[in-house]
């Protein structure tokens, strides 16, 4: 069983985690408004069953396993096609299994999960930021790791009335067709999910903050306007614009000089090669740990900036994953391409990104690759940018606009 958390708090009054591959609500609040309910469970000859405030689950003597409503619908079931069971109506030659473990070399295991896809017509919202121009994610195949733009949070919610939480950060893939859903981690020891009920999607987000966490009150003295700047190519341009600071550590040269927010860039990290597989942490492998990187980057800044006794933390990020939201994480879309087709996507990867427990949220207006501020056509693009930008959680400008400036030495980039 995994002795990880991940993504979930440690349950009020639990030293000792328990966890089973069975979906449940154990760790964290039974009811979706956040109250805690009895967990309940029964055994008979076909089974047991487990029993937790609006969400129960029955698994069979089989194996398979079952997640309902308290009002009886099937909220999610696993896909299993074989023979072990002749008189089950899903009795099927292919041999197909729900949960899919192959060893991987270096003691890992290639984990499948596969749950059958309830309703086509199912809608499926949250998973994080992706570059896409669908709110609706039925359908769609998502990579679950991070890129420059790409912030893999997977936490989704259904119209059918539940919260789904992979609780795995490793790098893999999620799959919502039409006829299987379908999650997976190239590298990883054990199986972990958490799955909430709720009858309204209000009670549903409320009860997946309870357990990984709620966001920080946002300070209203960044609530205004953001003016950024690619970078400060000489000294002397840096000092044009503020000459009382200097670069070095963070505190040292920044904290003490009063700066209460951190521009933390490259949260994924970005890297010049996306191989995935051939980096390595101090944690484990990246294909095994590699999503909690932007976890771990706000949680640096946000405990230390905790510990000098700052309340109402913020930072701007460029990733997150399940969980950042607690370490004051705001986070932005990334190096995107200054263009109405990308404008389009930053709406769906916006609302997507809060309905996975991400609220504070922003891009680059007006989109940062190019963009000539001489062009009629970009001016239209920044106006609309603008207008929307105003109603976004934070109004933030920035990017990398034409004519490109000249190089200036060799460390101030272009």
């Amino acid at each position: 069983m995994p002795k990880e958390n991940w993504a979930l708090r440690e349950p009020e009054g639990h030293h000792d985690t328990e966890q089973a591959d069975e979906p449940q609500s154990l760790r964290g609040n039974g009811e979706a408004d956040g109250r805690a309910s009895e967990v309940q469970t029964v055994y008979t000859e076909k089974g047991a069953q487990i029993t937790n405030g609006r969400i129960w689950a029955k698994i069979t003597r089989l194996g398979k396993i079952t997640v309902y409503h308290r009002d009886g619908r099937i909220l999610l079931e696993e896909y299993c096609r074989n023979r072990r069971d002749l008189l089950d109506p899903k009795c099927s030659a292919i041999e197909v299994e729900a949960r899919e473990l192959r060893p991987t070399p270096g003691g890992d295991y290639h984990l499948t999960m596969r749950f059958e896809s309830q309703d086509p017509e199912e809608k499926i919202y949250g998973m994080g930021q992706y570059q896409q121009p669908y709110l609706n994610l039925k359908g769609l195949d998502l990579e679950l790791a991070h890129r420059n733009s790409q912030a893999s949070v997977p936490f989704a919610i259904s119209s059918l009335g539940y919260g789904f939480l992979w609780n795995n950060p490793a790098v893999g893939r999620a799959v919502l067709g039409k006829n299987i859903m379908s999650f997976e981690a190239y590298s990883t020891k054990a199986l972990d999910y958490w799955v909430v009920a709720g009858d309204s999607p209000a009670q549903i987000e409320e009860a997946y903050a309870a357990v990984t966490g709620t966001v920080p009150m946002m300070p209203e003295y960044v609530l205004g306007f953001w003016q950024c700047k690619l970078r400060y190519q000489t000294q002397e341009e840096l000092l044009e614009v503020a000459r009382e600071y200097v670069w070095g550590k963070a505190k040292k040269n920044y904290y003490d000089k009063g700066i209460r927010v951190f521009w933390l860039d490259e949260a994924e990290p970005e890297y010049s090669v996306y191989d995935f597989d051939i980096y390595r942490y101090y944690r484990g492998t990246n294909l095994q740990v590699g999503n909690l990187y932007p976890v771990e980057y706000a949680r640096a800044f946000y405990e230390g900036m905790e510990q000098e006794g700052q309340g109402q933390i913020v930072n701007l990020l460029r990733c997150a994953w399940a969980g950042s939201q607690k370490y004051g994480a705001l986070v932005w879309s990334g190096d995107i391409a200054s263009s109405f087709e990308s404008m389009r996507n930053q709406l769906a990867a916006g609302l997507n990104m809060g309905l996975a427990g991400i609220p504070w949220w922003t891009t680059d207006i007006g989109g940062f690759h190019g963009g000539n501020p001489e062009d009629p056509a970009f001016r239209e693009l920044f106006a609309r940018w603008f207008a929307w930008g105003a109603f976004c959680p934070v109004m933030r400008l920035h990017g990398d606009r034409e004519p490109r400036q000249p190089q200036q030495g060799t460390t101030g980039g272009p």
